[in-house]
């Protein structure tokens, strides 16, 4: 089982044509699994104890440039944090983002967002110095009854 407490700032500031977007989601999780005394987390990329707890920081602070009705692309940079206060472990990653954001694209879907970040692993006890690249596609669907 796993819980997760988390509390999300976020903000536009508009400028002119142009809109800043501040992100910042600060967490904490705790993690118990099976009868081993660890496991590997593929979701934080460590090793944690049956019974752990994740500290966690993704910042993102992005620049919003309209392209058409409903269409903008995003550009900035990421800040991802990741600490285990058990072992000690720490995870730090900075790095640029892109985001294509398309709002309402039909009645039913909110909002499709394609996005890549690419960056380094400032800290980390395995990856420290290596390349990080997420990419993805999130689409938010808004069901009426």
């Amino acid at each position: 089982w796993s819980a997760t407490f988390s509390a999300v700032l976020q903000g536009a500031v508009p400028l002119g044509p142009l809109r800043a977007i501040l992100w910042d989601e600060l967490s904490l999780e705790h993690l118990r699994l099976g009868g081993a005394p660890y496991h590997y987390s593929a979701r934080h990329d460590a090793v944690l104890a049956q019974s752990d707890s994740v500290l966690g920081n993704w910042a993102m602070a992005l620049l919003e440039i309209p392209l058409a009705a409903g269409l903008a692309l995003r550009a900035g940079a990421y800040d991802d944090v990741r600490f285990v206060p058990r072992s000690g472990f720490l995870s730090h990653q900075l790095g640029g983002a892109v985001m294509l954001a398309a709002e309402r694209p039909a009645p039913e879907v909110g909002e499709v967002l394609a996005f890549a970040r690419a960056g380094a692993f400032l800290a980390h006890e395995r990856r420290a110095g290596d390349f990080a690249l997420l990419a993805g596609v999130l689409v938010r669907y808004e069901l009426t009854p």
